[in-house]
């Protein structure tokens, strides 16, 4: 619980660089022991740090390596679900993409020659 704490007081003091290496190194610590808390509670610190940065993609990328694991016990649920928050605060954020919704998508592919038809207008 140390090193959750200690990163966390870290990200809170603005000390986003030193939390950031902190939860990386407790985080291959935990690995290494096959910490489940250890991991998922430094793992969330590293994504609070990265999310601060503005590194939405990497914090992103932190947190499906925590979602792989599946919904976990008692102590690690309630970061599970942090995450999960902050997984759908990151989508929000992120500027809209331009993929086609899938009835557009499923035209196209249907009826390839309307499509042409259409951009010859």
């Amino acid at each position: 619980m140390e090193p959750f704490i200690r990163g966390i007081t870290l990200a809170a003091a603005g000390s986003i660089d030193d939390a950031l290496a902190h939860a990386f190194k407790q985080r291959s610590a935990a690995r290494r022991n096959l910490d489940q808390f250890g991991f998922a509670s430094n793992s969330y610190v590293a994504v609070l740090a990265l999310s601060q940065r503005g590194l939405s993609h990497e914090a992103d990328h932190l947190m499906s390596s925590i979602f792989a694991l599946g919904r976990a016990g008692f102590l690690v649920s309630f970061l599970h679900d942090a995450m999960l928050r902050l997984a759908g605060l990151s989508a929000l954020t992120e500027p809209k993409r331009t993929t086609p919704s899938l009835s557009v998508q499923a035209r196209t592919k249907a009826h390839p020659e309307t499509q042409a038809a259409r951009g010859s207008r």
